[in-house]
């Protein structure tokens, strides 16, 4: 059996600039078929436990036996509900059966309620459409809900019309974090006012997630973010909404307004200081567009992993022969500039393996408590009864970040997070694997 509790998560070691960036697929989704007496909720669940609202304040729920089915094109995909009604003992009402392309999944369990708590998950399948169904049963007046389905797309996946949510690992986030930023689960926060964030999307609309934290300053101030350089907007902030839950996670500081369909950078500015509830951000969420990296962020983002190799291994120096042939033919500019370009992919894709390796390695020195803002949980695996405990690795320990800052080793100070909203991360107690 699996037991966890206080649910840490994992940057995937092969993912790369577009796998950090999961695609969200909301109850509301005419994609997914619906068999049974399902009925629509909008906001119902809101101010439920601390995890946050429901994506879109939207839910489906159903109150007797009935099932729902979608098909995708991804390498990992999970569920996600409202559990409004925990296990108690050893009857769980209402349950479910997960299905993927006819292999049933192990059910995570929870003995407390809350927001956005995943119900079952599968990794590993391959290229390819695959079909994920939910058999659910409900009985006694107990209702289950429907959040979203998330998955992680395959490299060529198109994602022009997809939601996206976009964690703190995305090293377009990374590179948009500007000033001093420290690092604190599940995200970043800021309490200076010269800190601030920039970063370039395809899509409609925009929504911040960030948390909030009894153990940091409380008192209300204001944040404003500005799109495509139009005059800023402000937004509220004000951590006593933590006051007595310790941390309030998946936080809608705020959502832009509908904007046109292209490309749009937005720039974040914190207006408080180190007295009041500090700037934090845990997700982006756009709608309805691809989040993309432009030319200049890849231009920065090459330029900070130059930066990096060349403090850590040496100083790398391009060059080029002043005696080049001037019959050099375009077939062979063609094929020196396709060369560079994937060193230049394998080069990033390197550095994001050798900070996590490093994260890794740091978090797993490391034993942590339970944290009681997380609900205690177990996971029943579908025809194994006997497997290994797990512990969850605690969080890492504060990291300051200041943008350009190279630390005393020669590191950057700016390296992703490990965290994602969406994958616990798993120490072993015991023989055998958890596979």
């Amino acid at each position: 059996m699996y037991r966890f509790q206080n649910p840490r998560y994992f940057f995937p070691s092969q993912v790369c600039i577009k796998m950090s960036r999961w695609v969200l697929v909301d109850d509301s989704d005419s994609s997914i078929i619906y068999a049974g007496p399902w009925f629509a909720d909008l906001g119902s669940q809101d101010s439920f436990g601390n995890f946050g609202p429901p994506y879109l304040s939207t839910l489906h729920g159903i109150n007797a036996p009935g099932s729902f089915s979608y098909t995708f094109s991804g390498s990992r995909v999970l569920i996600t509900s409202t559990v409004q009604f925990p296990t108690i003992g050893n009857v769980t009402n209402p349950s479910w059966q997960c299905v993927v392309d006819g292999e049933l999944l192990g059910s995570i369990l929870y003995q407390t309620g809350n927001n956005r708590l995943r119900l079952c998950e599968k990794d590993g399948l391959d290229d390819g459409p695959h079909t994920i169904t939910v058999k659910v049963d409900v009985s006694e007046g107990h209702t289950f809900w429907l959040d979203y389905i998330q998955y992680l797309p395959f490299p060529d996946t198109p994602l022009d019309a997809a939601a996206l949510s976009i964690d703190t690992t995305d090293p377009g986030v990374i590179l948009g974090l500007q000033g001093s930023w420290t690092q604190k689960f599940p995200g970043y926060f800021t309490q200076r006012s010269d800190a601030s964030f920039r970063f370039q999307f395809n899509g409609i609309t925009v929504e911040w997630l960030g948390f909030y934290d009894n153990s940091l300053p409380m008192a209300a101030t204001t944040g404003t973010y500005s799109i495509d350089g139009q005059p800023p907007v402000s937004f509220n902030l004000n951590g006593t909404a933590a006051k007595d839950t310790g941390m309030q996670f998946n936080q809608v500081f705020f959502q832009t307004s509908l904007l046109e369909g292209k490309n749009h950078t937005i720039e974040v500015s914190y207006q408080g200081d180190a007295t009041k509830t500090p700037l934090s951000l845990s997700v982006l969420q756009v709608q309805h567009g691809a989040n993309i990296l432009s030319s200049s962020t890849t231009s920065s983002l090459q330029s900070s992993t130059s930066s990096f190799i060349s403090s850590t291994s040496g100083t790398v120096t391009a060059t080029s022969s002043s005696q080049n042939k001037s019959g050099s033919t375009h077939a062979g500019a063609i094929i020196g500039g396709t060369l560079g370009g994937v060193a230049t992919i394998l080069v990033i894709c390197a550095l994001v393996l050798i900070i996590v390796g490093r994260r890794r390695r740091t978090d797993s020195n490391h034993d942590g408590a339970a944290s009681s803002s997380r609900p205690p949980t177990s996971t029943v695996p579908a025809g194994s009864p006997s497997r290994p405990l797990y512990r969850v690795i605690p969080p890492m320990k504060n990291a300051v970040v200041r943008r350009g800052y190279t630390g005393p080793e020669g590191s950057m100070s700016a390296s992703p997070s490990l965290l994602s909203p969406t994958l616990p991360l798993y120490s072993s107690i015991g023989g055998g694997d958890k596979s």
